[in-house]
């Protein structure tokens, strides 16, 4: 069908994109509402946390809440993702995976007003007119050859295609290399949960062992305080054995059975030996006599 045969009702209306592409911008403004509404700067923030490889700088944050112009693919999702990453309350929380449902149907919607833009393209280059829409952000936006204009639409239109198709494959793979990293982790944690707890039940077996060692040293010690104890006392007995042995006239000390005592003359008794005495002494000294008296 040639562009003169295209009746009027066949035509998009210029406006539909446009009053889409505000819808669009709309409901991204309600979302983020529900979101807690974070502030641009957190919301570039956030971006940068969730994927440092997808930044979002507060002046396309703006550009795509003002319905400017329609956002990439990439960048929508990435503005999507980032907005879910707040609770109701605007405290940060875990982001949705690519393949969440909720994206899936923001993908779905940007499909459409995307069509809604080659269509409007169509029609303006149908009837001569420039291309006044605004263009996806990076894309030239100054007004071109009819025939051109359609050609770059169709072109633009087939890459999204395929450009989704392979984000589609690698957002897949990236999940699966999430998964292993995942399971990684997880090995990886419970390997050093095992070493822990064995090094703890060493260092308990060690501690006991310790405490054994410590008890039987004090009972050694005990047992030999309590040995020199007696050897030291069978010693003091051994001693005071051999001093009662040793005492004068054979007796020990404390015993009662003593030997008689001598009997001693009495004063004037007379001395059997007689004059014994003066004897011995005449006897060492001849020289004198009774005589000499």
């Amino acid at each position: 069908m040639q562009v003169d045969d295209i009746n009027d009702g066949d035509r998009p209306h210029e406006g539909d994109f446009d009053r889409g592409l505000a819808a669009f911008a709309q409901d991204l403004k309600q979302l983020c509402r529900d979101r807690g509404k974070p502030s641009y700067r957190d919301i570039t923030r956030r971006a940068e946390q969730i994927d440092s490889a997808r930044p979002l700088p507060q002046g396309t944050v703006s550009g795509i809440f003002n319905g400017n112009r329609l956002p990439q693919l990439p960048t929508l999702v990435a503005l999507v993702r980032t907005l879910l990453a707040h609770g109701e309350d605007g405290r940060p929380c875990d982001p949705p995976s690519y393949q969440a449902h909720e994206l899936k149907l923001w993908r779905h919607r940007w499909s459409e007003l995307d069509l809604m833009r080659e269509s409007s393209v169509r029609g303006r280059a149908a009837r001569g007119r420039p291309a006044l829409v605004l263009a996806p952000e990076g894309e030239p936006t100054n007004p071109k050859d009819p025939a051109a204009e359609e050609a770059t639409a169709s072109v633009l239109a087939d890459a999204h295609r395929k450009a989704e198709a392979i984000e589609a494959v690698a957002l897949a793979r990236a999940e699966e290399i999430l998964a292993e990293a995942q399971a990684d982790r997880d090995q990886a944690a419970a390997e050093k949960a095992r070493q822990h707890t064995r090094i703890a039940g060493e260092l308990e077996e060690a501690r006991q062992e310790r405490e054994q060692a410590a008890a039987d040293a004090a009972r050694i010690r005990e047992q030999a305080i309590t040995d020199a104890a007696n050897e030291a006392r069978s010693a003091n007995d051994a001693a005071d054995s051999q001093s009662k042995d040793a005492a004068p006239g054979g007796c020990r000390l404390g015993d009662s059975s003593l030997p008689p005592a001598a009997s001693t003359p009495r004063a004037g008794r007379h001395d059997p030996r007689g004059a014994g005495p003066q004897r011995d002494r005449l006897r060492h000294h001849p020289g004198r006599s009774g005589g000499d008296s």
